[in-house]
């Protein structure tokens, strides 16, 4: 599937604001239940989107003029599929959710860090950028942001009541990015939701899965 042209801008935004809504809403009792990330809960990966908020703040001030080696689809490539995440993973970032007494201190250093994101963002000028020892035009930079945001919504989302998915904008865009990760187009049957569950490691394949698929089946999951 060719991705459509979109302004990464109006994305990310669109995506950072909905993140806000559902975290300015989140009790004690919502921080403790389970996401769709295997070993965290709500508040591990609330704390995940945080420091990815000061992510991109760090990544829109590092102006380079080295060549670009990554774009929003290459960038994936540095971060495989793994098994299930053991102990040694998970406990640096509970011990950072564990820093927060209560959801209110949470809430609130997310809502900075994402005001601040969703700000500098909005009119960030396309250029390379360094992250992660490689180098990405700001455009690119704002797009991977905006599929790794996405994903995590509706990990987010798994087992908390009423909040809203994605926009469908932000859904089409991930389903694109998606589909060109996987080298492949989402196969009938499959609604959006299923199709992003299955290319991002969060539902198992089935045997009809796998035959469906066929000579595609090595590239699920997309994602870890």
């Amino acid at each position: 599937m060719k991705m459509a042209t979109i302004d990464p801008r109006h994305l990310l935004e669109q995506e950072i604001e909905d993140l806000r809504i559902i975290t300015a809403g989140l009790s004690d009792t919502d921080l403790t239940k389970p996401t769709s990330c295997a070993g965290w809960r709500v508040a591990d990966l609330t704390t995940h989107l945080r420091l990815g908020m000061e992510g991109i703040l760090q990544g829109l001030v590092s102006a380079t003029e080295n060549p670009v080696d990554r774009d929003a689809i290459s960038y994936w490539s540095d971060w495989p599929p793994r098994g299930p995440a053991g102990f040694s993973e998970v406990r640096w970032l509970w011990a950072q959710s564990a820093s927060y007494a209560n959801a209110g201190g949470l809430r609130s250093h997310f809502e900075d860090s994402a005001g601040a994101a969703q700000s500098a963002s909005a009119h960030a000028p396309n250029g390379p950028i360094s992250f992660q020892s490689h180098v990405m035009l700001i455009d690119d930079f704002l797009s991977m942001w905006t599929t790794e945001f996405a994903v995590h919504h509706f990990d987010l989302i798994y087992d908390l009541e009423d909040r809203p998915p994605p926009s469908e904008e932000v859904v089409r865009f991930l389903v694109g990015t998606l589909e060109t990760l996987t080298e492949t187009t989402k196969p009938q049957g499959w609604d959006d939701h299923s199709f992003i569950r299955r290319a991002t490691g969060r539902e198992a394949l089935t045997t009809d899965d796998l035959q469906l698929l066929g000579q595609h089946k090595h590239r699920f999951p997309a994602l870890g």
